[in-house]
Order: C-alpha cells, then structure tokens, then sequence
C-alpha cells in the first residue's frame, strides 16, 4: 500500500509543482552590446512557451534558445509557460542595449515606425 502511495505523489508531482523557468542569458539588469539578443534557458513541466506572447519551443530536456532584435535603450522581455492542467509561471528580463539601431532597419525606406496606416 505504501509502495501504491508513493508511486501515486510521484506520478503527480508535475501538477503538484506546476512549470517552472530557468533563464540562462542574458541575465536582467545587463547591459548588452550586441545584437540580435540570444535568449536561452530550461523549462520543465511546460507544455506552452511564449516570449513576448509570441510561441517558442524547447527541445525534449526543456532547453530553449531564441534570437531577437533589441532596440537601443532600455527593453523588456516576458517569458511564460502553462503546464497541461493550465498553471502559469512567467519571468520577466530587463535589460539595457548599448548599440546602435539595426542597419537593415535603419537603412530600409519601407519600414515604418508609425502605428497607423493610411488608407487611400
């Protein structure tokens, strides 16, 4: 019976524990001088990542890794990740970026910064 009991706490553990996130890099607080901004960690018990409320993935040890552009200034990042029963952890990464604009933005007329869009 006792044997039965622990097979069960141990079964149920991953709803008992929820998600959890490690981040690797960059760390918060940090002050960063290239671009793209890698962004890397562990996650367990996920079944959904997202970074900026945008999907990514990890591989089968949890482990993530994402590129993304950083403005110059300061700049915030969300990570969350849902488990399968609908638990929710987020980690929040802030961190300041010491380069210059992108060139290929910086460079490219059809990019526009504006939020609203004409209509003709």
């Amino acid at each position: 019976m006792i044997i039965i009991g622990i097979y069960g706490l141990w079964s149920g553990r991953n709803l008992l524990t929820g998600p959890t996130i490690e981040i690797i890099e960059p760390s918060s607080g940090a002050t960063l001088n290239q671009n793209p901004i890698k962004v890397a960690g562990i996650v367990d018990n996920a079944s959904f990542i997202t970074l900026n409320d945008y999907p990514i993935f990890s591989n089968e040890e949890g482990i993530f890794s994402e590129e993304i552009l950083a403005y110059p200034g300061y700049n915030v990042l969300v990570l969350e990740v849902k488990d399968r029963f609908g638990e929710s952890v987020s980690k929040k990464i802030e961190f300041y970026y010491n380069g210059p604009f992108p060139e290929w933005i910086e460079n490219n007329d059809k990019v526009s910064t504006s939020t609203e869009t004409e209509l003709e």
